[in-house]
């Protein structure tokens, strides 16, 4: 899952450039590109987050790789989590819930995440 804000271009199989306009996103709507084995985009979907206006902390469970989804205890259940930043999450990490996307919530590290 690919999150953007700005305006993307990505080439499609023809040579000719596709451009994404996504300047008029609302706040918790992202675009989701998906593509085929081969690596050619096939759709291009909007998603709507759900945004948390309070953040509340999770324990990793998993490790969380950039990009990729891991699994966290929040309020007492075990959910799939991922972080679309740049940064590793490793288990027993305290991270912040700060939205969901379908069944999957959207994490970040803490501040202080040695506890």
């Amino acid at each position: 899952m690919m999150f953007s804000h700005s305006k993307q271009v990505v080439p499609s199989t023809e040579n000719s450039p596709f451009v994404i306009d996504a300047s008029r996103l609302r706040k918790n709507e992202r675009l989701e590109l998906k593509y085929d084995r081969d690596k050619n985009l096939i759709a291009v979907q909007k998603v709507t987050i759900s945004l948390f206006k309070q953040r509340m902390e999770a324990k990793a469970i998993t490790d969380i790789n950039p990009g990729q989804a891991g699994k966290v205890m929040y309020q007492g259940s075990y959910w799939k989590a991922r972080c679309d930043s740049d940064v590793e999450i490793k288990a027993s990490q305290m991270v912040l819930v700060i939205g969901r996307y379908e069944l999957t919530l959207l994490v970040i590290p803490t501040i202080d995440s040695s506890r």
